[in-house]
């Protein structure tokens, strides 16, 4: 899946940037946060866009799987 690959790629650029540290999981959740927010609307006008997109909309990542994965990094 292109989304867990690309989460996975930016968790490693960040922890290679930052070292593991308190502040490297605060920039990665940050930064994963605001793509949520952008996926969302996303989702949003695709569902208004009529059947095409609808159908895209209904493959698409869940956005309770992504919160799932922002939430793995508060630990």
């Amino acid at each position: 899946m292109r989304a867990d690959c690309a989460r996975r790629t930016g968790a490693r650029e960040v922890v290679k940037d930052f070292r593991g540290s308190v502040c490297g999981r605060e920039v990665l959740k940050a930064a994963m946060t605001q793509l949520l927010l952008f996926y969302t609307r996303m989702l949003e006008l695709l569902k208004r866009a009529g059947p095409e997109a609808a159908a895209l909309v209904r493959d698409a990542v869940t956005v309770p799987s992504i919160m799932y994965e922002i939430k793995k990094y508060n630990r």
